[in-house]
């Protein structure tokens, strides 16, 4: 949970007695917001290779890796959270469709590495991607500071940072990205707080997005990470931070294994 100070005699009055209104105010300001989130957002690589029965993988070339892809990360406290498609780096890819029909070497999540926007290089992370269908999540190792997780993602004051590339590059190890900072105008469709975006800007060179909840308690305001933007047929949707695989399977937020 990040915390910014609020000013004295609005802040006594929030402690009496809450105002979405004065909640309104602070958190109107997107430099404020940016400033409060930026360190917890995070591009995050993801490796795969092709493994045959014995286990052997392959890469591609002479690369050590077949394919990967890139995203969007948030680091929160309960570990580094991505969207669903990090989870299958090979969708997509047109190398892999020629091995999509055959039964002798199969996709394998290999190697996960993160850096920050302003960083120019990825450093490898030790542990592996778990979860699946809707997000993944991966343990944060110490040395990233994280954000604090909100479950709720039902907060009319909330605000979504979407990241993009700039000058239409692709995403790469060393691309350059830019922030648009909005308050969404959500419609939630299911009880796992799942809702549309209906006031989403043009999406173009969009690498993901972040939506980030925010709250005043003991006379500071604090923005949790709460969702994370993916799309579907019908649009584009914030998918909140916990997962029906966490509930089936009693996960723990910084549990890792290894996929294959």
């Amino acid at each position: 949970m990040l915390l910014l100070p609020v000013l004295g005699l609005l802040a006594q009055k929030e402690q009496r007695e809450p105002s979405k209104d004065l909640l309104a105010i602070l958190s109107s300001d997107q430099r404020l917001v940016r400033l409060a989130v930026d360190s917890s957002i995070c591009l995050v690589r993801q490796d795969y290779t092709l493994v045959d029965a014995k286990g052997n993988e392959y890469g591609r070339n002479s690369d050590a890796y077949f394919g990967r892809k890139y995203g969007l990360g948030v680091i929160s406290d309960s570990g580094i959270w991505v969207g669903a498609e990090m989870g299958m780096p090979w969708v997509g890819d047109r190398n892999f469709e020629k091995f999509k029909t055959g039964d002798s070497l199969r996709p394998h999540l290999a190697r996960t590495y993160v850096r920050r926007p302003a960083q120019g290089g990825f450093t490898e992370l030790p542990g592996r991607l778990t979860g699946g269908g809707e997000l993944f999540c991966i343990a944060r190792p110490e040395g990233l500071a994280p954000i604090g997780c909100s479950f709720d993602v039902r907060d009319p004051a909330g605000w979504l940072v979407l990241v993009t590339t700039k000058d239409g590059m692709d995403i790469g190890d060393t691309t350059r990205v830019v922030y648009n900072t909005f308050q969404p105008r959500v419609t939630f469709v299911d009880s796992a707080g799942k809702g549309y975006v209906k006031n989403m800007p043009q999406d173009k060179d969009l690498v993901g997005g972040i939506y980030y909840t925010c709250a005043i308690a003991l006379g500071k305001i604090s923005f949790r990470a709460a969702g994370i933007l993916q799309k579907d047929e019908k649009g584009w949707y914030i998918r909140p931070l916990r997962g029906r695989w966490m509930e089936e399977n009693n996960l723990q937020h910084t549990k890792s294994t290894r996929n294959g």
